[in-house]
């Protein structure tokens, strides 16, 4: 991108300064008890970063040539600014649009589609908030505010052979209007993108073992304090796992306890007439003994018999004394498709462990063929989820993906109204603060 400059002071070094911001998801965490994550909104930092350096002529003039920044979309002050004195010479605006990218754009059914829609501007209350739409389908919502502007999703390639429609679609009350182009923001690129699905073998999902996220290794405390600490060998496994836990300056050849913390209750019981959701309570579960060593150390292995999501804390009792903790977080597991294949009508199960209990985690949301089908929660079953559905649509391969969600915009805001991103699939689910996906292959056979 070309920047020309007129007037400035002759031969001065200048600047050349980029205004922009960091973004990310308000989640309040608890020093102690069980970590409940709150959802609290969104928190916006300004920052700045300069592009470039240059030297006006004798003249005051300046030509200088610059990259435009992957970052969030919208209105941004570019400035020229005294490299000496730091003093601000002029400032222009520049606007970043909305842009897509599909790759590929042709194969069989099943294909990958790696889509990323550039531009999202979230600080502002209707650029920031896009949903996908496959052949007229609500796929889900286009959400950027860990990843700088930018939404990856990654959906399969699904229906007919031919040509299918991929839009990015603008709304910020949850579903696309369809006539934003009469609407005071008839400005925002709407980008849409085709896919040529062909003839071939069918592209399959990898097993469901593969893809669940990695343990997350973890590492150990420095003993320099001196009070009894503990720690896990992973800070991150999926669900029924067993846990590796150490321990360090506790009492020696003592017998100690291990004990897990869980949460149970929901949103949604009828407690009296027009009072809804029991609130959530935390409970211990003992984990088992051990005996510490002369130097008061020890090392156990766990395997919790809870499958709820979410950091759990670890306690280490003596007694009826609390010695420490530390904190493991549980990922989700998913389980292979039941039934993997029959008729039209059949009922099909996803089942999930690892579900959490907060607000951003104990939903999961569910696509059948690239539309939005619902979605299910794990407080029913504390951490389990097994959402069920029918097949239907032509006989072959259909697709069924899964994704992260928000359950409800932040209780302590009754104002909020948008965006509306909750209850629906996040299809970028790397922002997401605790993201997955999840995609299987259902057979619908031939019938009678």
């Amino acid at each position: 991108m070309a920047l020309s400059a007129q007037g400035l002071p002759p031969n001065t070094a200048v600047k050349l300064v980029w205004e922009t911001y960091d973004a990310e998801w308000a989640i309040q965490q608890l020093e102690e008890g069980v970590d409940w994550e709150k959802f609290q909104g969104l928190r916006f930092t300004y920052r700045t970063e300069i592009l470039g350096e240059a030297v006006t002529d004798a003249h005051g003039d300046l030509t200088y040539t610059f990259h435009v920044p992957e970052d969030y979309g919208g209105m941004h002050d570019l400035y020229l600014v005294e490299a000496e004195s730091e003093e601000p010479l002029n400032k222009v605006g520049f606007r970043i649009e909305v842009s897509a990218h599909l790759t590929p754009e042709s194969g069989p059914l099943g294909t990958p589609l790696q889509i990323a829609v550039y531009g999202l501007n979230p600080a502002h209350p209707f650029e920031g908030w896009y949903q996908l739409i496959y052949d007229n389908q609500y796929v889900g919502s286009l959400t950027a505010v860990t990843t700088r502007g930018t939404a990856y999703a990654e959906i399969p390639a699904t229906g007919h052979l031919g040509t299918h429609v991929i839009e990015a679609k603008c709304n910020a009350f949850a579903f696309p209007y369809l006539q934003i182009d009469v609407s005071p923001y008839r400005h925002l690129h709407r980008p849409t993108l085709t896919f040529e699905l062909t003839d071939g073998e069918p592209v399959l999902p990898p097993p469901i073992q593969e893809q669940m996220q990695p343990e997350r290794l973890n590492e150990a405390p420095s003993d320099a304090s001196g009070h009894p600490q503990i720690w896990t060998a992973y800070a991150e496994v999926p669900s029924r796992t067993a846990i590796q836990v150490f321990g360090q300056n506790c009492p020696p050849e003592t017998d100690v306890t291990l004990c897990w913390l869980d949460v149970s209750g929901d949103r949604v019981t009828e407690v009296r007439p027009g009072t809804f959701g029991t609130g959530f309570s935390e409970y211990r579960r003992k984990l088992g003994h051990v005996k510490t060593d002369q130097d008061g150390c020890f090392s156990t292995t766990v395997v919790p018999e809870s499958v709820q999501g979410g950091a759990h804390p670890i306690e280490l009792w003596h007694g009826d004394e609390k010695l420490a903790y530390t904190f493991v977080v549980v990922s989700r597991r998913a389980y292979p498709l039941s039934p993997k294949a029959g008729p039209v009508g059949s009922e099909i199960t996803v089942e999930m462990d690892g579900v959490g209990w907060t607000e951003h985690e104990n939903e999961v949301a569910i696509t059948y063929d690239n539309s939005y089908l619902g979605y299910g929660c794990g407080a029913d079953l504390m951490g389990k989820v097994v959402p069920k559905f029918r097949a239907t649509g032509r006989p072959g391969y259909h697709y069924i993906d899964v994704y992260p969600t928000f359950r409800n915009p932040p209780s302590d805001d009754p104002e909020w109204t948008k965006p509306d991103f909750f209850q629906k699939p996040m299809l970028n689910w790397r922002d997401h603060p605790h993201g997955f996906q999840f995609r299987y292959a259902f057979y619908l056979e031939e019938g009678d």
